[in-house]
């Protein structure tokens, strides 16, 4: 097949992609109330849910690993290295599946659920501060990956990379993402687990495909969003802080504490205060680190 064909070919099947991305996510912020019984809009949602995690600050870095990786080969390798790595990326999110529906299964409904919103309440807090700079947690880079992994062939390495670097998307999800786990812990199904987890996964790879493909077409659609990667960043953490604040107060306090006609001003308080303490904190990091370099 001739260059030119290649590069036709690879150009379609990213304008493809990209119309899958752009609908997946008008239909993702136009969606309102659903019904999680409904499997086939569950698993839409999941996907939806894994296109949009292509601006979150934890997956953001994944586009400037196998992009790079993938632009210096053939189109056919380039191409094939790309979708190893979304295969192992999504292998990852379905094993989260499928423990999700096992706790589930374990310890029942009402139980798995406080589990699960009080896990991700702490994960959201907690790299909320991280992308702050208040702590400091570190997410597997390149040149921190094992040796193990980096002498692999290109394939594997890719795949590897895919299973390893899944985790990361798992620290800093939208919240949809944990509509998600609620449904898979209320099946308490490892089928159903591991398929929605599939799909999630599969939504999360197709952008990473689609910029790798764009990549080795010499289009630098990455540019963009690195540009604008300080400005989605800050407003992501302090939508993390508060998402955080959120789920923690509903895993201490219980589902309604935000009720207005019979208030808990005690899970009020906290609230205010888990999202304002960060606040605090930066600013009296800020005002010491300068009084550190005078």
């Amino acid at each position: 097949m001739s260059t030119d064909r290649k590069r036709l070919l690879l150009a379609g099947l990213a304008f493809i992609l990209f119309l899958i991305f752009m609908v997946g996510i008008g239909w993702f912020a136009s969606v309102g109330q659903f019904r999680t019984e409904n499997l086939p809009l569950v698993l839409l949602l999941s996907y939806a849910a894994g296109l949009s995690m292509i601006i979150m600050p934890c997956t953001l870095p994944l586009i400037f690993l196998i992009v790079p990786m993938a632009m210096g080969k053939s189109y056919g390798k380039g191409l094939g290295m790309a979708v190893l790595f979304g295969l192992g990326l999504t292998l990852t999110i379905v094993a989260y599946g499928i423990a999700t529906a096992w706790l589930g299964n374990i310890v029942g409904l009402g139980r798995s659920q406080q589990i699960i919103i009080l896990i991700a309440g702490v994960a959201a807090y907690v790299f909320g501060l991280s992308e702050l700079g208040i702590l400091n947690i570190k997410l597997p880079s390149i040149s921190a990956l094992p040796a193990s992994i980096q002498k692999h062939g290109d394939y594997t390495r890719s795949f590897l990379l895919g299973l390893l670097l899944g985790n990361a998307g798992v620290g800093c999800p939208n919240p949809a993402f944990y509509v998600i786990l609620f449904y898979i812990a209320g099946t308490g199904d490892l089928l159903t687990g591991g398929t929605v987890g599939f799909v999630h996964g599969l939504g999360r790879a197709t952008p990473l495909i689609m910029l790798v493909i764009l990549g080795m077409l010499g289009i630098r659609a990455a540019e963009g969003l690195i540009k604008s990667a300080s400005f989605v960043k800050n407003i992501v953490s302090y939508s993390l802080i508060f998402l955080g604040a959120y789920l923690l107060t509903t895993a201490v306090f219980g589902i309604g504490w935000w009720n207005f006609k019979l208030p808990n001003y005690l899970a009020w308080a906290s609230v205010v205060i888990l999202f304002l303490l960060p606040l605090f904190a930066g600013r009296y990091l800020s005002q010491k680190h300068g009084t550190n370099t005078e």
